[in-house]
């Protein structure tokens, strides 16, 4: 009895977390400054918990797609952070970049939040999403 009740647990705990393959194009609007922001990021959730981004500087740096390194998607939102390590600018500065997405499903609202570490470069973008079908 205990083992079905243990299995029975696992399975509805599985089913509630699960996050399927999807994808999700957002748009955003003013790329900062820098150009740190993309006008379009596509993320692609593999139904296994992960995803992978693609934004214009990490096609542009011949990265992407970028192996997501925070995932959450729920009914309320879908959150990612990718990272871009070892980034060389055309001074020949080395860096790591950051992206973090917000998408806060039910206003239709996304916001993005790009960082620059060891650098004072840190910009945002809003915007709006939409599940691909």
């Amino acid at each position: 009895m205990l083992k079905t009740i243990s299995f029975a647990l696992g399975l509805s705990l599985a089913a509630a977390t699960s996050v399927h393959a999807q994808t999700y194009i957002c748009k955003f609007r003013g790329g900062g400054s820098n150009g740190t922001i993309s006008p379009e990021v596509l993320v692609e959730f593999d139904g296994k918990g992960g995803a992978q981004i693609t934004d214009r500087l990490s096609k542009h740096h011949g990265r992407s797609p970028v192996q997501a390194k925070f995932v959450q998607d729920n009914d309320k939102q879908m959150r990612v952070r990718w990272r871009l390590e070892d980034v060389v600018s055309g001074k020949g500065q080395k860096a790591t970049l950051e992206w973090s997405l917000v998408y806060k499903k039910k206003r239709n609202r996304a916001h993005l939040t790009f960082n620059a570490f060891g650098y004072p470069n840190t910009e945002t973008g809003n915007g709006s999403c939409a599940l691909q079908k």
